[in-house]
């Protein structure tokens, strides 16, 4: 870097509190736009006092600086936690005119550094493991980010983190904010046997002490939220640690090149059309090339939501050996709008790789993008192939429904089984009301197979008796066969494994 940068621990001193009011007020609140999610000041110069108090023992508290000419560019807030020999980074920022030079690098140095030296005051070797709170860029927040979540996960990843594979929740951290349900919880190991999986009883000290220490609850076993968590855990004897690269389908060693089919004129069209006619014969589930083209001259975003339509090769510039087709649609008033699979085709090279999950994952990132307020999306799947139960594993769920898909050309649509995925992580069924699932289906029903009028409603009538037999205004979802649940990601065949695989719909 061509400029100077001093870093500094602050202290409890009068001098270090004044910069600590300059970091918040100049670079923390802009970075934490979600007020949930942010720490108050008050609450850090209170830590600070209690440090300088000898109140943490051989816990450890720590508010870093990295200031240039003065000012401060960068900061993070982490804690050590001697019962785990764990450390936990609350945040890291970096002002947005500093970033892309290494500083957020050369500020989680000095971070490992400090909590390494913690560790060795503890009596321990070293620090096992580093903890951090992460955005899960699948689960935008209620208030808009100031960076590409993919892009922030995608740094971390760089960092060396991966993400600890279950249902994180923060507690409220104060009685004047809420929990927050779209955090990850993320974490960068050191202990050699920790990397394939940590175990259950680290985890859970992990959370219960950061729960104690840094968000001071005295009692973690009172939380609500911690009681959940705790709850997940008690019936694993590790927690996974997954991919940060994969898990946002960035992953290279399964990775998908991705072209966008815009018009009709552009030259992948007509090879990823006769890939779709080799997988998909004609039949009751299966369009026309004609009905694609069409679908694509009526533009990739109209009032109606959007449409894509994707060329998939292995490599760039390699052959066209796969495609996809998707919509993201509008919510009706007062509902979120949903996302629906058309066709996923993966073939050649692109099979038996461990695609799917890459591809499911860009998926709903392009969802996201498209900006219509879908946080899920339904597929549909033959009733006796395996495809259903490849995409239960991924998190698909059935609502208790019996689904007819409509007509395409044929008199009745065959039956089908009507799947249903929220958006990233997923540990099990989806809370949706039944005004959510009706909503959905009226856009899915009007604007993918275009019924209107009585058709329409009576299509909607049909459902909503079916409905009517359920408890309450939640949907009911059927429970996922032994199949589904025991199956590993490398099992086929079929699309998990890269065999060419369907969703059938226009």
């Amino acid at each position: 870097m061509s400029v100077s940068i001093e870093f500094r621990e602050l202290s409890a001193s009068a001098e270090d509190l004044a910069r600590l009011r300059t970091f918040y007020d100049t670079l923390y609140v802009g970075e934490f736009p979600d007020p949930d999610e942010r720490e108050s000041r008050e609450n850090m110069e209170r830590y600070l006092a209690l440090k300088a108090q000898g109140w943490y023992g051989r816990n450890n508290y720590h508010i870093l600086l990295a200031e240039e000419d003065g000012r401060p560019v960068a900061g993070a807030i982490l804690d050590y936690l001697a019962e785990a020999n764990a450390g936990v980074l609350e945040f890291l920022v970096v002002a947005p005119h500093r970033r892309g030079v290494g500083l957020g690098t050369r500020v989680l140095g000095q971070a490992e550094q400090q909590l390494e030296q913690d560790a060795q005051r503890a009596g321990a070797g070293g620090v096992d493991c580093i903890a951090a709170e992460i955005n899960d860029p699948f689960l935008p927040a209620s208030v808009r980010d100031n960076i590409d979540p993919f892009d922030r996960t995608a740094i971390w990843a760089a960092w060396g983190f991966g993400v600890l594979d279950f249902p994180y929740v923060q507690p409220a951290l104060s009685v004047a904010q809420k929990p927050v349900s779209c955090l990850l919880l993320g974490v960068k190991i050191f202990r050699p046997e920790y990397r394939e999986g940590v175990p259950t009883p680290t985890v859970d000290t992990i959370v219960h002490e950061y729960l104690r220490w840094a968000m001071r609850i005295e009692t973690p076993e009172s939380n609500t939220e911690f009681q959940e968590i705790r709850r997940y855990l008690r019936e694993r004897r590790s927690v996974p640690v997954i991919s940060l690269t994969r898990y946002i389908g960035r992953d290279p060693a399964a990775a998908v090149d991705v072209h966008e089919i815009r018009e009709a004129l552009d030259p992948d069209l007509e090879p990823a059309l006769a890939v779709y006619r080799n997988a998909f014969p004609p039949g009751p589930t299966a369009v026309t090339s004609e009905a694609i083209r069409a679908r694509l001259d009526r533009g990739g975003r109209a009032r109606d939501g959007a449409y894509h339509l994707w060329a998939l090769r292995s490599v760039p510039g390699g052959a066209i050996e796969g495609m996809v087709s998707f919509f993201t649609l509008p919510g009706e008033t007062g509902q979120p709008g949903t996302g629906f699979g058309g066709y996923i085709v993966l073939a050649g090279a692109l099979r038996g790789r461990g695609r799917l999950r890459s591809l499911i994952a860009r998926i709903e990132e392009r969802m996201l993008l498209d900006g219509l307020g879908a946080r899920g999306w339904y597929i549909e799947c033959e009733r006796d192939s395996l495809q259903a139960a490849i995409f239960q594993r991924i998190g698909f769920r059935e609502p208790d429904l019996t689904y007819h898909q409509p007509a395409i050309g044929v008199r009745e649509g065959p039956l089908l089984r009507l799947l249903y995925k929220q958006f990233g992580r997923c540990y099990g069924p989806p809370s949706m009301t039944v005004a959510e699932l009706l909503a959905a289906l009226r856009q899915i029903f009007r604007i993918v197979y275009g019924l209107d009028g009585g058709e329409l409603e009576a299509r909607l009538d049909r459902t909503g008796r079916q409905i009517a037999a359920w408890a309450d205004e939640t949907v009911r979802w059927q429970a996922s066969g032994p199949r589904a649940a025991h199956r590993t990601e490398s099992a086929g065949p079929g699309p998990g494994s890269g065999d060419p695989g369907s969703i059938p719909s226009p």
